[in-house]
C-alpha cells in the first residue's frame, strides 16, 4: 500500500516542484535584471528544491514548498546573489563596485548608473608590473656597481695620512656620507639619475661662490718647481712661496719657463726638445712630472689642485691630463648622464621624471612598491595602461619639479612624488563614487592615514615633502582629467565634465609657471622650505646627508 501511495503522490510533487523553481527563477531573472545581473537566483532556486526526496518524504515535502507562495511577488532587496552577504572574490571590477554598494543604496541606483557599472572594463596592469621591474633592476644596478654606503645616521669620519702635492705627508680627513636606506651615496645617486638642480639648469648661486672663484683664480696660477724633489705643479704665488718653492709667472707648468729657474740654472731632470720655428731657430720646451692636477670634489663643481692619493682618498675625480681647475667642469663630471650641450648650462631636465625610477636604498624601494602592488594596481584595472602612465608620471614630475624650485640643493630620488598622486586618485574616486559606498566615511580615514604617514617619512633625507604634497596636488588634477567616472543624472553629469576642463587646464597652467619660475627666478635662500622637508634627528643629520650640498663640508 504504501508502494502504491508512492506513485500515485510522487508524480504529482514532481509537477509542483519543477513549478515552484521555474517560477522563483523566473522571478529572480526579472529582479537581477534591474540590478545588472542577469540569470538565476541561487538563493531562490535552492529554496524552491524540496528538503528530501527519499521515500516516504514526498507528502511532507510538498506541503512546505506550494506554488502560490513560489508565485508571490518577490521582494527586491532580497533579490541579490547569495554571495552577497559574505565577502566576495574579486572577479571583476564590476562586482566588486556592486558589492561595495550597501544593500539599501542598491534599490536607489537607476539604470543609467546600472548601465556604468556594467560598462567598467576590466585593464590588465601591465604599466605597474613594468616600472616596478624597472625599479628594481635599477636598484640591483646601482648596488653592483656603485657599491653600498654606510647605513649610519651621519657621516662616517675617516682620518690617514696622505702624499700632498708640496711633497710632504698630510693627515687628511674626510666625511664619507651615509645612507641608512640601504643604498649607494648621494654621489652615486646623482650620477645615475637622481634630483638635483643644479644638473638641470644654470644655477647662479653655485657659480657665484663655487665656479666663478676657481676660474679666476687660475688666471693668476703660474708653475711652482721644487728643485728639491724635480716635480712641479700650477699654483698662485703666495701658496708657492710659502712652502720655499720657486715660482714662474706663465700659467701652466709646460714650456719654455721650466728650463730655468728664476736664478737662471737649468732645472733639474727638466726633459728638453728642440722645437723648428718658421724662422728656423731653435726654441726649448720642457716638461716636468706634475704632481698636483685638478681634483673633482663634491657635488657643486668644487675642485683642487691636489696629488691622486689625495683625491683618491677624498672619492674625487682626478684629471691627469689637465694642470688648472678652469680645463675641467667638474660638475658636468659629478652630474653625469649626458654631457652638457654647452660647458656651463645644465640641461639634464630629464630628471624630473628619470629619478621616479631611482630610489634611495632597498627600504626606500620596499615602501614604494608595497604601495604600488596595494594601490597602483586597482586603480590601473580601473583607468588602463594609458591612462595610469599619465596620471603617474605627472604627478611625479610636477612633484619633483617643485622639489627643484624650492630644495634645489638637495639631492632626491624616488617614486612618492607619484605615489602620492595616486593617493590623491583615490581620494578623487572616492568622492566621486561617494554613493556607491557602503561606508565612505571609513575608507576615507583609511587613505587618510595613508597620506599621513607617507608624510612623515617625507622628513628624512633623500624624501621630499614639497616634491610629495605638490605630487598630490597635481594627482587630484590628473585624476579628474584622466580617471573614468560614473554620473549620477544630468547635474552631476555637467559638473564632472566642469571639473575635468578645469582640471585639464589646472594642468597646463601649473607646469608652464613651474618650469618658468625654475628656470627664471631661482629661490636659493629658503631657508624655512628646508625646515619642512627635514626634521635633524641627530646633530647636523639633514645636512651631512645631502639636504644642502652647499652647505656640506667633503
Amino acid at each position: 500500500q504504501q508502494q502504491q501511495q508512492q506513485q500515485r503522490v510522487g508524480p504529482h510533487f514532481g509537477k509542483a516542484a519543477k513549478q515552484a523553481a521555474a517560477a522563483s527563477a523566473a522571478a529572480s531573472v526579472v529582479t537581477n535584471d534591474k540590478i545588472g545581473y542577469p540569470g538565476p537566483n541561487p538563493a531562490a532556486a535552492q529554496s524552491a528544491q524540496p528538503r528530501s526526496s527519499g521515500p516516504g518524504m514526498g507528502v511532507r515535502s510538498k506541503s512546505r514548498v506550494s506554488p502560490t507562495r513560489a508565485e508571490q511577488k518577490p521582494d527586491p532587496r532580497r533579490a541579490v546573489p547569495a554571495e552577497a552577504s559574505r565577502k566576495p572574490k574579486r572577479e571583476s571590477l564590476r562586482e566588486d563596485a556592486y558589492y561595495k554598494v550597501g544593500r539599501d543604496q542598491r534599490d536607489q541606483l537607476g539604470t543609467g548608473v546600472i548601465r556604468q557599472l556594467n560598462n567598467i572594463y576590466e585593464h590588465r596592469p601591465y604599466f605597474t608590473y613594468w616600472v616596478s621591474f624597472v625599479q628594481l633592476a635599477v636598484m640591483v644596478i646601482a648596488i653592483l656597481v656603485h657599491g653600498l654606503a654606510p647605513v649610519a645616521f651621519k657621516s662616517q669620519i675617516t682620518l690617514e695620512s696622505v702624499p700632498s702635492k708640496d711633497g710632504s705627508v698630510e693627515r687628511v680627513e674626510y666625511k664619507e656620507p651615509s645612507n641608512f636606506w640601504i643604498g649607494p651615496g648621494p654621489n652615486a645617486l646623482v650620477s645615475l639619475g637622481a634630483l638635483y638642480a643644479p644638473c638641470m639648469r644654470h644655477d647662479d648661486r653655485v657659480y657665484a661662490e663655487v665656479i666663478n672663484p676657481q676660474i679666476e683664480a687660475d688666471k693668476s696660477y703660474g708653475c711652482c718647481l721644487d728643485l728639491s724633489g724635480g716635480v712641479c705643479y700650477s699654483s698662485s704665488q703666495a701658496e708657492c712661496e710659502s712652502f720655499f718653492k720657486n715660482w714662474a709667472s706663465d700659467g701652466i707648468c709646460s714650456g719654455q719657463q721650466c728650463c730655468s729657474t728664476t736664478g737662471g740654472s737649468p732645472y733639474p731632470d727638466c726633459d728638453k726638445a728642440p722645437l723648428i720655428t718658421l724662422t728656423g731657430s731653435d726654441v726649448q720646451t720642457c716638461s716636468c712630472p706634475i704632481v698636483a692636477r685638478p681634483c673633482c670634489l663634491g657635488l657643486v663643481g668644487g675642485c683642487e689642485l691636489q696629488s691622486k692619493e689625495y683625491c683618491d682618498f677624498k672619492d674625487g675625480i682626478w684629471h691627469d691630463d689637465r694642470q688648472l681647475c678652469s680645463e675641467v667642469n667638474c660638475l658636468e663630471e659629478q652630474c653625469g648622464l649626458v654631457k652638457f650641450a654647452k660647458n656651463d648650462k645644465p640641461d639634464q631636465f630629464y630628471r624630473i621624471y628619470l629619478s621616479l625610477l631611482l630610489h634611495a636604498g632597498l627600504i626606500h624601494l620596499f615602501f614604494v612598491l608595497l604601495f604600488q602592488h596595494s594601490v597602483a594596481l586597482d586603480i590601473e584595472k580601473l583607468s588602463g595602461f594609458v591612462r595610469m602612465a599619465f596620471i603617474y608620471v605627472l604627478s611625479g614630475s610636477g612633484g619633483n619639479l617643485v622639489s627643484a624650485i624650492l630644495t634645489p640643493y638637495q639631492v632626491s630620488a624616488g617614486a612618492f612624488p607619484s605615489c602620492y598622486g595616486l593617493l590623491a586618485c583615490l581620494m578623487v574616486e572616492l568622492f566621486q563614487s561617494w554613493q556607491l559606498l557602503e561606508s565612505p566615511c571609513c575608507e576615507f580615514f583609511k587613505l587618510l592615514f595613508m597620506t599621513v604617514f607617507a608624510l612623515l617619512l617625507g622628513f628624512l633625507p633623500y624624501v621630499d615633502n614639497w616634491g610629495n604634497t605638490a605630487g598630490f596636488v597635481v594627482g587630484i588634477a590628473a585624476s579628474i582629467v584622466f580617471l573614468p567616472y560614473i554620473t549620477f543624472g544630468k547635474w552631476d553629469a555637467a559638473r564632472k565634465r566642469f571639473l575635468l576642463l578645469v582640471g585639464f587646464i589646472s594642468l597646463i597652467i601649473f607646469f608652464v609657471l613651474a618650469f618658468s619660475l625654475f628656470y627664471t627666478n631661482q629661490f636659493n635662500t629658503c631657508e624655512w622650505c628646508e625646515k619642512y622637508n627635514c626634521i635633524d634627528l641627530v646633530e647636523n643629520f639633514c645636512t651631512e646627508n645631502s639636504q644642502n650640498e652647499l652647505q656640506r663640508k667633503v
